[in-house]
């Protein structure tokens, strides 16, 4: 009995373990949620055409929810309203001109390097090694004169770690183990003001 209590208990260890219950215990774990409590979130380089993004996109929502894929009347004339007419009359272009691109989630880009210095000199060169590889690119601006600017930048902070069992098939091959991702982030705000990074005290809103 004592022999099926600890296989029994073991099972149950390994299923909660499996599940990402012990997961919080870890070292790597506490370490990034820590840096993602104080450091991780949403970094904003133009706080004004992020709030024109949002007003843009939300105008953009509820008129394809309404209208896309259907036959509106505009004076005389029937206009079928698909992605290429909503451009034209609600244009995702910011007030400077500029057109903007908010579907973006791409990794570090040379590029924009004094955009990134000014995050080093917020956290500071050693959390900034730290933050470097989970920086994201989620909104710029792009101008006809080739010029660009960066908008948003989020923290995918994360981690890794086991689970074990049986994982495969007969094609790829079956293993004992299997790592797994862990997605951590971040739920701070911070802006730029006045040359500095700031956190800003406001309700977060995802990681554009």
């Amino acid at each position: 009995m004592k022999v099926i209590g600890i296989l029994v208990l073991a099972f149950i260890l390994l299923w909660l373990w499996n599940q990402g219950v012990f997961r919080h215990f870890m070292p790597s774990y506490i370490k990034e949620k820590k840096l993602s409590e104080k450091y991780g979130g949403v970094y904003v380089f133009y706080p004004e055409f992020r709030e024109e993004i949002k007003k843009r996109e939300r105008e953009r929502r509820e008129y394809m929810d309404k209208y896309l894929g259907e036959e509106i009347k505009i004076g005389d004339k029937s206009q079928f309203v698909d992605f290429t007419y909503v451009n034209s009359i609600l244009p995702q272009t910011l007030s400077n001109g500029c057109k903007y691109h908010n579907q973006a989630f791409g990794p570090y880009d040379s590029l924009f390097d004094s955009y990134y210095e000014k995050i080093k000199e917020f956290v500071g060169e050693e959390v900034y090694k730290k933050l470097k590889p989970s920086l994201v690119i989620t909104s710029f601006y792009r101008c006809e004169d080739g010029s660009e600017g960066l908008i948003t930048l989020w923290t995918d902070i994360g981690t890794t770690y086991k689970k074990f069992g049986i994982f495969g098939d007969e094609g790829a091959g079956f293993s004992l183990t299997k790592t797994e991702e862990i997605g951590i982030g971040g739920s701070n705000t911070f802006e730029l003001v006045d040359g500095k990074f700031v956190k800003v005290d406001k309700k977060y809103e995802g990681w554009r």
